[in-house]
């Protein structure tokens, strides 16, 4: 029986009015992200936020699941921070974390911070999980688990629902592994791709199923270990106009292995 870790990156790209929209983001495209990553023997199976902005500030709402896969006990830091710098390369200035204990059984946390509203040129917060007790970037080999949400997700009907990566307890299958990364090709088109590890005990299929377009084909697991592979989202189009969220889910069969949602940033 192996237990479930989930490292997920979720990267967004999408256009909104370009006229409209120009000098906001001057020539930058925005992202949204989330990344569940294996490290240190830390397995996360939840990362999810809600934002809302109250006057001059955000209300994040995040619920976090977590638990070790070796050792007894461990500290993490659990961050959100309001970006600065561009929408390619936001630069989230450090505040005080909040300091998670990490045992062998998984355990919610649950936390409510405010933050400052990014500037319009970055319009993006972080929710990061990481080795105590700064924060340094989503792919510092230090971070654990990862949640980039661009304006979309606190403007309109973004707005209070839930973004991030949920991982389901399955028998047999560990997914190491998992990012999503999608490119705003246009004001109501966007370019997708995935990377992934897995392992399972049996040989199985699993296909993805998007909320925005065809996710693409399935990939075999062949049963006998750890296997990395790319797609089945490189270079796959959407179109998202009217679409609040990019969301995919992974099945084994007719079983649910994970589940991503992330706002759709428009540009």
């Amino acid at each position: 029986m192996l237990r479930w870790t989930v490292p997920l990156l979720v990267a967004l790209l999408l256009a909104g009015d370009a006229t409209a929209q120009q000098g906001r983001y001057e020539g930058s495209r925005p992202h949204s992200v989330a990344r569940i990553r294996d490290r240190d023997g830390v397995a996360v199976t939840r990362i999810e936020a809600k934002v809302r902005r109250v006057g001059s500030q955000l209300e994040v709402r995040v619920v976090l699941d977590a638990h070790l896969r070796r050792g007894t006990s461990r500290a993490a830091a659990l961050h959100v921070l309001s970006c600065t710098g561009t929408t390619d390369y936001p630069d989230c200035p450090n505040r005080s974390p909040r300091r998670i204990a990490l045992a062998p059984q998984s355990r919610t946390t649950a936390a409510t911070v405010r933050v400052a509203v990014p500037p319009p040129k970055t319009d993006a917060i972080v929710v990061a999980l990481t080795r105590p007790p700064r924060y340094k970037h989503g792919s510092d080999p230090t971070t654990y688990a990862y949640l980039q949400i661009q304006g979309e997700g606190w403007r309109g009907r973004g707005a209070g629902r839930s973004y991030g990566a949920v991982v389901e307890p399955l028998d047999g299958f560990d997914v190491h592994e998992l990012h999503f990364d999608g490119i705003g090709l246009g004001p109501k088109e966007a370019r997708a791709a995935v990377m992934w590890s897995v392992s399972s005990e049996e040989p199985a299929r699993v296909r993805w199923d998007c909320t925005v377009g065809p996710c693409g084909d399935s990939f075999r697991l062949k049963g006998d270990g750890r296997q990395n592979g790319e797609g089945p989202l490189d270079r796959t189009e959407f179109t998202t106009e009217g679409s609040p969220t990019l969301g995919m889910v992974g099945m084994a069969g007719n079983r649910r292995l994970f589940s991503v949602r992330v706002p759709t940033p428009v540009r």
